[in-house]
């Protein structure tokens, strides 16, 4: 007959994540595991994480470090008639100071992101390309002062876009992946042998470890416990103030 392994999560579909992370597979079809996984556990804290991962994000304050990137910012222009004229390199200085530090004050151009679901982004890695041009959600809010402030006769800015490296994409996918690896491996730490589910307690507690940085404090205490092993006391991120780990 056949025999169901039900340690550390097998049954969970923990095991099924495991072996997709290790095995390569797309990381869609994986967050949509760890959604349920989550769903199932009652844990908001790593659904919203998945779901944002799946689906995209809004705005960018909410795009989580490793999704930021380093690009150019250039300038698509057009002319009279409204044809393509180039591209060019942007820069802040074409305008006056003034109109510079209340752009700056606003948003931090230079500082490139990609916000989409990780199915585009995987799209996008595997199109073949060398690098890829982005329109931030601000290119509308800069394209009327800039236009008021640039000086080639003839020709206007349609839009500010930045350029993206490929490599620079596959790096975003690769710590997405990296982060769903320490995940399961943190939930395969915190899972008590022999249960088949994680419990919202441990995921709460694998979600804020991976995906906030905040490690409780765990501190060994000499008493023996009953059966011989150590007791491990560990102090919430509130008692002590959490640690960071860089």
């Amino acid at each position: 007959g056949m025999m169901f392994c039900m340690v550390n999560g097998e049954g969970s579909g923990l095991a099924e994540i495991r072996a997709g992370v290790t095995s390569g597979e797309p990381l869609s079809p994986l967050l949509t595991r760890v959604v349920m996984l989550a769903r199932h556990a009652g844990s908001e804290d790593l659904q919203g994480w998945a779901s944002r991962e799946l689906h995209g994000y809004v705005g960018q304050d909410t795009v989580p470090d490793y999704r930021h990137i380093v690009a150019v910012v250039m300038v698509a222009l057009t002319d009279g008639a409204g044809r393509s004229a180039g591209r060019q390199q942007f820069s802040l200085s074409v305008f006056p100071l003034q109109v510079r530090d209340m752009i700056r004050e606003k948003l931090d151009v230079e500082d490139a992101y990609l916000s989409q679901g990780v199915g585009e982004i995987e799209a996008m890695a595997a199109a073949g390309m060398a690098e890829h041009d982005l329109v931030p959600y601000w290119s509308p809010v800069i394209v009327q002062p800039l236009n008021q402030h640039l000086v080639m006769p003839g020709i206007r800015v349609d839009h500010v876009f930045w350029v993206v490296p490929n490599v620079a994409v596959q790096g975003v996918l690769s710590r997405i992946r990296a982060t769903l690896a320490e995940l399961v491996a943190e939930l395969t730490a915190l899972m008590p042998a022999g249960q088949e589910a994680p419990d919202k307690a441990i995921v709460d507690q694998a979600a804020q470890i991976v995906i906030t940085g905040n490690r409780p404090t765990i501190s060994f205490s000499s008493q023996q416990a009953g059966d011989g092993g150590t007791n491990v006391m560990v102090a919430g991120a509130d008692a002590a103030g959490p640690v960071t780990v860089a």
